[in-house]
């Protein structure tokens, strides 16, 4: 399901069994478990302008961005990083999906800042670079969340070690 603003109401209502989500946004009120910790790059095309001059904080500024926006607007992580701390892009193009991000990146002259592990997965299908980001970004914290009176669930308790083996196999193969 896409990102929402308060997703411990899905949890609540017992419409959902188990969030994914970045320890930021869930709630105090459940239990969160660190999934994996996720750093932060630029992709840029690799026909780019940005590929060949070294990306400043200045161009990185400057430049059009792509930039995944929530549908119910909440800000993604990187968004609500950015804006906490004064940093205003030029969004050139949104999207609700992160999975788009690097194909509107793709054959541009726009820059996306992105999940790592997104970015990697991205290169497999468009020629694109990955940069460091030009502003020190924290490590995103990916957490599972459920809901507080569902801890002891077997079939809760067997998808966590699932979800857990599945990233360990994940950046074994990176």
């Amino acid at each position: 399901m896409p990102q929402v603003e308060k997703p411990q109401r899905a949890i609540e209502r017992n419409e959902a069994d188990m969030l994914v989500y970045p320890r930021e946004y869930c709630s105090l009120d459940h239990p969160i478990e660190r999934l994996w910790e996720e750093e932060f790059v630029c992709i840029v095309s690799a026909s780019s302008s940005h590929a060949r001059q070294p990306l400043t904080f200045e161009r990185y500024v400057e430049a059009g961005h792509v930039v995944m926006q929530p549908p119910d607007s909440a800000p993604s992580f990187e968004s609500w990083f950015l804006q906490r701390y004064g940093v205003s892009r030029k969004v050139e193009v949104t999207t609700y999906n992160f999975n788009s991000v690097a194909m509107l990146v793709a054959n541009t002259e726009r820059i996306a800042t992105m999940h790592r592990r997104h970015a990697r997965l991205a290169q497999l299908q468009q020629e694109l670079i990955l940069l460091p980001p030009r502003i020190d970004m924290p490590k995103m914290e990916q957490s599972l969340q459920w809901h507080k009176y569902r801890t002891q669930d077997q079939g809760l308790v067997w998808l966590r070690r699932l979800m857990h083996s599945g990233v360990q196999r994940m950046d074994a193969q990176s």
